[in-house]
């Protein structure tokens, strides 16, 4: 059970570095691109959590996500 539980912790942690990888790709009006590679579940994921809209540009969250973690 320990196992299964901490694999499950280390896919969450991926899942938002990988989601966070994605919102830095954006073009300058917010829009949200997906790069060679990377995963369309990344995308649903952000509309899930609120930093894209439906159109697949940054929301105002998104755009304070991707700020708080370029300034560290």
């Amino acid at each position: 059970m320990l196992i299964t539980e901490e694999v499950n912790k280390m896919e969450a942690t991926l899942d938002y570095f990988g989601m966070l990888e994605l919102l830095k790709n954006h073009y300058g009006d917010g829009s949200v691109y997906i790069t060679n590679g990377a995963s369309s579940h990344l995308l649903e994921l952000a509309k899930a959590h609120g930093y894209v809209n439906e159109e697949g540009f940054l929301t105002r969250a998104g755009r304070r996500l991707v700020t708080q973690h370029r300034q560290r």
